[in-house]
């Protein structure tokens, strides 16, 4: 029932970036890819393996700064949105989880 809910969800979400003339620099490194995959993982349930989506979600987390946007309204939608993004990746974990051990129990 939760993973129908997963796509519609996204629909915030895009992985094309604008056009920037400069770039945040913060001391973790964050890379548009990561967004692109995590997105990718979200909408297609099963796509990526628990491990995959829990490195996703730590470095979607870790990263502060914006890529996307710029402004401090704009950027500060972007983390809450990456934040979200990394919550939607830890949900389809604990899901791919329990149904593994439905199968296997």
């Amino acid at each position: 029932l939760l993973i129908a809910c997963l796509p519609a969800t996204l629909i915030a979400f895009s992985t094309h970036p604008k056009i920037m003339t400069r770039q945040s620099v913060t001391a973790v490194y964050y890379h548009p890819d990561v967004f692109e995959k995590a997105v990718d993982c979200a909408q297609n349930y099963g796509m990526c393996n628990v491990d995959e989506l829990l490195n996703l979600a730590e470095e979607l987390e870790q990263y502060n700064g914006c890529y996307y946007e710029d402004g401090a309204e704009a950027c500060q939608k972007e983390i809450d949105d990456r934040h979200d993004l990394a919550d939607l990746l830890l949900l389809q974990t604990e899901l791919q989880q329990r149904d593994h051990y439905l199968k296997e129990g």
